[in-house]
């Protein structure tokens, strides 16, 4: 599982799409690492989130060592890792692990409606903004902002990125999906 977990982590990180995750139960071991690996989280409130595997003698897996300090710094990390402690959804959303609460009923309609929601945005800037963010920890200031200016001007080229300036200029809602039809 490992292995598998490991590779769907990359998978999901390195896809130039957002990946949104819905928690409609227990996210425990590799489960929980793989929901983090995703770009946006959705919670039902009965669900809730645990590392277990230093519980039972193993380390962290599936990109959990590299994932929880970035999320949420080096002390809640280390205090996820070595106390694996049940996460409740409620803390899990004030801790700024997953993106919203909703009910178990409406779980998947609710994950639906936020992936209906990015689709109507420009994909291609979400995914450069999702490879600028999750390099960002590699880079210097200065490196940044280069690769941020030409993330900007490569989006600019695009048939999105002229829908977006044009609605700007005419002080409109840009419309992507007819600027890619």
């Amino acid at each position: 599982l490992s292995l598998v977990g490991s590779e769907m982590c990359i998978r999901d990180s390195t896809m130039p799409k957002p990946v949104i995750a819905a928690i409609n139960g227990p996210a425990a071991g590799a489960g929980l690492f793989l929901a983090l690996a995703c770009d946006l989280r959705i919670m039902s409130d009965s669900a809730y989130l645990k590392q277990s595997n230093t519980s039972y003698g193993l380390s962290i897996p599936a990109g959990g060592t590299f994932l929880l300090p970035r999320l949420l710094g080096l002390g809640l990390a280390l205090e996820i890792a070595m106390l694996d402690e049940p996460i409740s959804a409620q803390r899990a959303l004030a801790l700024g692990l997953v993106t919203k609460l909703t009910s178990d009923e409406t779980l998947m309609e609710d994950a639906q409606g936020l992936a209906t929601q990015l689709a109507h945005r420009a994909g291609d800037a979400l995914g450069r903004t999702k490879q600028l963010i999750n390099g960002a920890f590699d880079q210097t200031l200065e490196e940044q902002l280069c690769l941020e200016r030409q993330a900007v001007a490569a989006s600019a080229n695009t048939a999105e990125g002229r829908e977006g300036v044009a609605a700007f200029l005419e002080k409109r809602q840009p419309n992507f999906m007819a600027a890619l039809r």
